[in-house]
């Protein structure tokens, strides 16, 4: 009996652009986000700070996004690297 295929879901992962890098390095958060797709209860990159592994308590607004953020900070800070 044939079935139907479902693909898996996989999470969007926004692509980090030259624009994105110009953002981060400028510290423009309005920018930032709007070139990531961010919504604006995420946490920005530019908050998130890797050596702090939770900031946000539990049900604070955006608490959830943090490790989104984090991970996005790292691939900026890499990509940034190779700017320079």
């Amino acid at each position: 009996m044939p079935t139907k295929r479902t693909p898996p879901k996989r999470p969007h992962r926004p692509r980090i652009s030259p624009e994105a890098v110009r953002a981060f390095l400028a510290g423009d958060y309005a920018e930032l986000h709007r070139i990531l797709g961010l919504k604006p209860s995420e946490i920005s990159p530019l908050d998130a700070n890797p050596d702090d592994p939770r900031p946000y308590c539990e049900g604070a607004m955006g608490w959830r996004t943090w490790p989104k953020a984090i991970t996005l900070r790292e691939e900026l800070e890499e990509v940034a690297a190779h700017v320079k």
